[in-house]
C-alpha cells in the first residue's frame, strides 16, 4: 500500500512538472530589445528613475494599458531629459506592436516632508506619471503629451493639432 501511494506521488509530481514547469511564456513579459538596453536610465541629477528597462516598462504598463483602452507589449524608443534642479522630468517615448506611438512624461520633485493626518497612507516615492487619452468625444485618433518648460506646463494634443480630444491623467505613487 505504501509503495503504492509513493508511486502515485511521483506521477502526479512528474504530470505537475510537465504541465506547469516547461511554461515558455516569461512571467516578466517580454526580453528588452538590444535598443532599449542602449537606453540611459539615469536623468542628468544622478538619479535613476528605473532599476533597469524591464521595471520601467513594468511602471509604465498601465498608462500604455489606459492610453490604449488594452493590453499590448510596446517598445521604448527614447528618452528625454529636461532640465530640473532636483529630481527629473523625463519623457519616454514609446511604440506598440502594431504600430501606435506616444509618450509618458515621468516626474520626481523634491519630496516634501509634512505631518500626516490620522487615517491617511504613507508617503510614495514622489513620483509622477502624465499621461494622455483620448475622451469619448471622437475628435481625436491618436493623444500626445507635450511639456512646455518654460510656462512649467504639460498638456494634450491630438493628431489634428486641437486638445478637445484628449485629456491629461495623472498618477502620483
Amino acid at each position: 500500500m505504501k509503495q503504492k501511494r509513493i508511486i502515485i506521488g511521483w506521477v502526479l509530481a512528474t504530470a505537475t512538472f510537465a504541465l506547469f514547469g516547461c511554461n515558455q511564456e516569461n512571467p516578466y513579459g517580454p526580453e528588452p530589445t538590444a535598443h532599449e538596453e542602449a537606453l540611459n536610465l539615469c536623468a542628468p541629477s544622478g538619479e535613476y528613475i528605473a532599476k533597469n528597462v524591464r521595471e520601467l516598462k513594468k511602471l509604465m504598463e498601465p498608462h500604455v494599458e489606459s492610453n490604449q483602452r488594452e493590453s499590448k507589449d510596446f517598445e521604448i524608443d527614447e528618452i528625454k531629459y529636461y532640465p530640473q534642479e532636483k529630481g527629473y522630468l523625463a519623457e519616454v517615448i514609446y511604440t506598440t506592436e502594431d504600430g501606435y506611438s506616444s509618450n509618458v512624461v515621468i516626474e520626481k520633485g523634491p519630496i516634501r516632508h509634512r505631518i500626516r493626518k490620522r487615517g491617511e497612507s504613507g508617503g510614495g516615492t514622489g513620483t509622477s506619471f502624465y499621461s494622455c487619452k483620448e475622451n469619448d468625444s471622437g475628435k481625436c485618433s491618436s493623444c500626445r503629451l507635450v511639456v512646455d518648460q518654460r510656462a512649467k506646463q504639460r498638456y494634450c494634443v491630438c493628431d489634428k493639432g486641437i486638445s478637445e480630444g484628449c485629456s491629461l491623467y495623472k498618477t502620483t505613487y
